[in-house]
């Protein structure tokens, strides 16, 4: 007798239960020590359960991912706060020692906004209410559960609405706002694509250059860190432009504006060169 196949839904439940198990241990260790990789590895894991559930919505319109994930919305912003002052401060280090100036005013920017977000994430972690928790955890299996191997037929639709996203803003990304919508749409389409291949059978796998991909977050991820600098160097009290300091603050303002659009260029080299790898089945 040869052994049964699973079914896919089964496939995306165990990613789920998997991605589930990796959300709590490492909301504990967040919570416990703010440890950078912990923050960093918190936000990936609830990116990738949101990209799961809005593609369960997407091919399955009874699916309501809002309700089945809003509850990690808070959670989501405060690690995305203290991660980005971490990240913002390792950025800046680089800058210091490259420039010889301790940049303090941003520096002290920094400093105050990552313990403003350490503040928020403790307490969004404190405030999750076990009862609703478990509620929503059997909610979202149950989801997977019911999802039917029919449905999967389209999910290569859902993957290609988000390639489509970024090809149509490719030569529009002088515009800070389709930059982040090109950054979001990658991502999506590259967990979406990384379960397909991993979980389902070949022929039904929608195909994606992951290196390619990997490589297209990396450029991205710098642009969106020097963007987030930039923005902050402009947000801070006008007694930090004056003097000498001013005008380093403001040299390094212009350097990171040098940066993103020699980032943009290869950026849009890169879509260019890859459009046909990136393709979809």
């Amino acid at each position: 007798m040869q052994d049964e196949i699973p079914k896919p839904a089964n496939h995306l439940l165990d990613y789920y239960k998997t991605h589930h198990k990796e959300f709590v241990r490492l909301a504990k260790l967040a919570r416990r020590t703010f440890d950078p990789e912990a923050i960093h590895g918190l936000r990936v894991i609830v990116k990738r359960m949101r990209a799961l559930f809005r593609f369960v919505e997407k091919v399955a319109p009874a699916s309501d991912a809002n309700a089945l994930i809003g509850d990690l919305r808070a959670i989501f912003k405060a690690a995305g706060q203290v991660r980005d002052a971490q990240v913002q401060r390792s950025l800046l280090a680089g800058y210091q020692e490259q420039e010889g100036h301790k940049f303090k005013p941003l520096a002290r920017c920094l400093e105050t906004m990552e313990k403003k977000g350490r503040g928020r994430l403790a307490k969004a972690l404190r405030k999750q209410d076990p009862a609703r928790r478990a509620k929503l955890h059997r909610a979202r299996k149950k989801a997977l559960a019911d999802f039917s191997a029919d449905e999967l037929s389209r999910e290569v639709r859902f993957v290609k609405s988000r390639f489509s996203t970024i090809w149509l803003l490719m030569d529009k990304m002088d515009q800070p706002e389709n930059v982040h919508r090109v950054r979001r749409a990658l991502k999506e389409a590259t967990y979406i694509s990384d379960l397909l291949r991993q979980h389902l059978p070949a022929e039904k796998a929608a195909r994606l250059e992951l290196e390619s991909a990997k490589q297209l977050g990396d450029k991205l991820g710098q642009w969106h860190d020097r963007f987030v600098m930039a923005c902050l160097i402009d947000a801070l009290p006008e007694t930090a432009s004056e003097g000498k300091q001013g005008r380093r603050l403001r040299g390094l303002r212009q350097q990171l504006e040098q940066e993103q659009l020699q980032l943009l260029q290869d950026l849009r080299a890169q879509l260019a060169a890859e459009e046909s790898k990136l393709d979809i089945i």
